[in-house]
């Protein structure tokens, strides 16, 4: 149901296999703080405009990348961020991993899904932007932390339905 719901872009992982394959790093690992997202965002621009992407994608994925990053550093206290690529295929991928508590099981529905969710005081939009603007999302979420990759093409892919999955 929550592939339909998210139009094929939300994969949930219940252990660290069912993520994908990273790209090749293109970058060094920022250790994310408030003072460092500048940093990691510099990284995910420079690596989606050398994709090739068209300006709209590139500040999609910065808009995701920026918005799980702030995650991380709000509900974490931090985390570290890394973005990878396949120049070939025009593909960039961000990791962003933290230590923190994860989402809870019972509130990971409205997390992802439901625009204005928090349980920050926040505005919550985060989850919501991030599925929004981005090709694919990979989610795994525990008591010891959370992972995010989010991967974005150069070209919009076709929309789920069109696939013979």
């Amino acid at each position: 149901m929550l592939f339909s719901v998210t139009e094929g872009r939300l994969t949930l992982c219940d252990t660290p296999a069912a993520l994908p394959e990273p790209l090749p790093p293109a970058c060094d690992p920022v250790a994310l703080s408030a003072p460092t997202l500048r940093t990691l965002r510099q990284q995910v621009m420079s690596l989606a405009e050398e994709s090739g992407m068209s300006d709209e994608r590139a500040f999609d994925l910065l808009t995701a990348a920026g918005e799980a990053s702030m995650n991380a550093v709000v509900h974490a206290g931090g985390g570290t961020g890394r973005v990878h690529s396949n120049p070939a295929t025009g593909t960039v991928q961000v990791w962003i991993q933290d230590e923190g508590g994860g989402i809870a099981e019972e509130s990971l529905h409205r997390a992802t899904l439901e625009r204005g969710y928090t349980t920050a005081g926040t505005m919550g939009h985060g989850f919501w932007m991030i599925l929004k603007t981005c090709d694919r999302v990979w989610l795994l979420t525990g008591a010891h932390g959370t992972t995010i990759v989010l991967e974005q093409e150069r070209t919009p892919p076709d929309p789920v339905w069109m696939s013979s999955r």
